[in-house]
């Protein structure tokens, strides 16, 4: 699919961020979903690749979200202070607007992220950066 349709992809992103925040609340994470990055993106992925998208997920040091195309779809930016819930911006939005907290979250501004293209992506990176049990994606792999 090369077209993106924004509505669409907002549609799929707000049921995983539904998802995702009762998956959360269920295991005593923060309301802010701050800790489920990766989980959510994850799933929004499977998703979105599943609705004909190219989606892939930038995992930084700090950060996990969504890119598809020239947008970034994120549905875990409330723990960086957004009120929405859903967040579909134009890349460069997050390198020329934001603080340097967000910035270095993102990490669009230097490359230092690493991208995932499937599933089995996510799991690898973050079995080789033994990431917390709580905050792996391969803890709720069956629930995706």
């Amino acid at each position: 699919m090369n077209k993106i349709n924004l509505d669409e992809v907002y549609r799929i992103a707000l049921k995983v961020r539904n998802w995702a925040e009762q998956l959360w609340y269920q295991n005593d994470g923060d309301c802010d979903l701050t800790g489920c990055c990766v989980i959510a993106s994850t799933k929004l992925m499977k998703d979105l690749q599943s609705a004909g998208y190219q989606a892939v997920i930038h995992i930084s040091q700090y950060h996990g979200y969504i890119c598809i195309g020239k947008y970034v779809v994120d549905v875990t930016a409330t723990q960086f202070n957004f009120e929405d819930v859903v967040v579909i911006k134009p890349k460069k939005f997050f390198v020329e607007h934001l603080n340097l907290n967000v910035k270095m979250a993102y990490a669009l501004n230097d490359g230092n992220y690493t991208v995932c293209r499937s599933i089995e992506d996510v799991f690898a990176h973050q079995r080789n950066y033994m990431w917390p049990t709580e905050q792996s994606a391969i803890t709720y792999a069956t629930e995706m």
